[in-house]
């Protein structure tokens, strides 16, 4: 979809709203602390990554911390595939961790959170759109790298938007100005 047109699906509800939220970089290490300060926050998530070590370094790390997670990898046969996907669908895990697997075709209505590895703006709303599904009752999340090319909010502006403060180390308010956005 163009920009225009997510946003106008968006504010028409055909795709569902979602809160932004910026982290202050893409290391496995960052995106560990972040959702293991709150894992019942973040819920459903699936982990975007443009290498293999990166997801494999995050996927121990969750497991490490007792989270239920699957690695989701290309080199994956498609039987192991559907059932990490199943498993992720009806519970069994929380996050599903890839590498340049589910940015096209996964559906899953009940996912809260897509980590949007830093990209240019076609992968970003491949990425992103994951969580565009409706599911009444589920709040959908959107969280990024202060360093990527293209912030979610160029394309749609969220509902709310949260920046990491390493200095106060917290969740910072950043209210998106939607007229603003939409003139972008």
């Amino acid at each position: 979809f163009p920009s225009h047109d997510t946003h106008r699906l968006i504010d028409d509800g055909y795709l569902s709203k979602f809160n932004a939220y910026v982290i202050e970089d893409w290391k496995p290490e960052t995106i560990h602390k972040h959702f293991m300060a709150n894992p019942e926050k973040w819920g459903k998530s699936v982990f975007y990554f443009l290498t293999t070590d990166e997801a494999e370094q995050t996927h121990r790390l969750l497991l490490t911390s007792g989270i239920t997670s699957h690695l989701v990898l290309g080199s994956d046969n498609e039987k192991t595939r559907v059932e990490q996907l199943k498993d992720f669908k009806e519970g069994r895990v929380q996050c599903l961790v890839n590498c340049m697997v589910l940015t096209e075709g996964f559906d899953c209505p009940e996912l809260e959170t897509a980590w949007v590895r830093p990209s240019s703006r076609g992968p970003t709303m491949q990425m992103a759109g994951r969580v565009f599904r409706i599911c009444p009752g589920v709040t959908k999340r959107i969280v990024q790298s202060k360093d990527t090319r293209w912030p979610i909010n160029r394309t749609a502006p969220p509902e709310n938007q949260y920046i990491w403060c390493e200095k106060t180390d917290r969740w910072l308010d950043a209210k998106p100005n939607k007229r603003i956005n939409a003139n972008a």
